[in-house]
């Protein structure tokens, strides 16, 4: 079995989720604000742990999620159990773009604070 490699100079899967997630930017509707909050992610009857990279009231930006497609049903769900139901907009491995079924409110927990990377 052949392990993909990440390490070609031309493919660096970080700076090619940024580029996709900038273009995507060009036609968003909400800010983007950068955090860093755990979330479990429901797909396909299977739960990962994933860590949500950045959020908008339209959708979020997840690290380390797996075995999603674009089109995909998907529910997150974050530790204080709020639960956002979405599709997969794009992925490039590691990183996976929600948008959210129902756009989220300005005061959502997810906009907390605690979650906000600092600048």
């Amino acid at each position: 079995m052949i392990t993909p490699s990440y390490t070609h100079p031309e493919f660096q899967p970080e700076e090619t989720a940024i580029r996709l997630s900038s273009k995507a930017a060009e036609r968003r509707d909400h800010e983007r604000i950068e955090v860093r909050a755990r979330a479990t992610a429901h797909a396909h009857g299977i739960f990962q742990t994933v860590l949500i990279r950045n959020v908008s009231r339209g959708g979020v930006m997840l690290d380390t999620a797996f075995g999603l497609a674009v089109g995909d049903t998907v529910i997150l769900r974050t530790i204080n159990g709020h639960a956002y139901p979405g599709r997969v907009a794009w992925s490039v491995s590691p990183y996976t773009g929600i948008s959210f079924d129902d756009p989220i409110e300005s005061d959502d927990p997810l906009f907390s604070p605690r979650h906000r990377v600092s600048a």
